[in-house]
């Protein structure tokens, strides 16, 4: 079972790297290997928080991998973060939580808490020998995204 702890700052406020976490629809826009995102559900808890169940597909031609996930999300925008299971598709587990905190009016640090298995032995093989690229450039993509959406939000 691979894990992944990865912490990062990014030169973008809190709030707005937040938003580029919630809106799972534009995933497909700019995340690699993402070709379908959306919110299936939604729903506002009692404390305020957002659960939602997200639909993902992953590709990846070169390697012969197209798949389709469910997620249950929950978003806490009071303690800028969000936590994520799998509910159906080929992972087997997925306990994710995505944590910000401000830096500076213009800084934050981002940190990425993943354990993640998947119900193919394959998926799982490629996977473990993947998963660094593959969150280096999850973040890369995540960390342009938002600050393409701050210098959109300071026009």
């Amino acid at each position: 079972m691979p894990k992944v702890n990865v912490t990062r700052k990014l030169k973008c406020s809190a709030e707005v790297a937040f938003e580029v976490l919630e809106d799972v629809g534009s995933y497909r826009q700019f995340l690699p290997f993402v070709k379908e995102s959306r919110i299936l559900a939604r729903a506002v808890l009692p404390n305020k928080q957002v659960k939602a169940s997200t639909h993902l597909r992953i590709t990846a031609k070169k390697l012969g991998l197209d798949e389709k996930f469910i997620s249950e999300v929950v978003f806490d925008r009071a303690a800028l973060g969000l936590t994520m299971k799998a509910a159906d598709g080929p992972i087997k587990k997925l306990d994710a939580v995505w944590s910000l905190k401000p830096l500076s009016p213009r800084q934050c640090e981002i940190t990425l808490s993943m354990d993640l298995s998947m119900k193919s032995m394959a998926m799982q093989f490629f996977l473990t020998g993947a998963l660094d690229f593959v969150v280096r450039r999850l973040f890369s993509a995540f960390e342009a995204r938002a600050l393409e959406t701050q210098a959109m939000e300071a026009v």
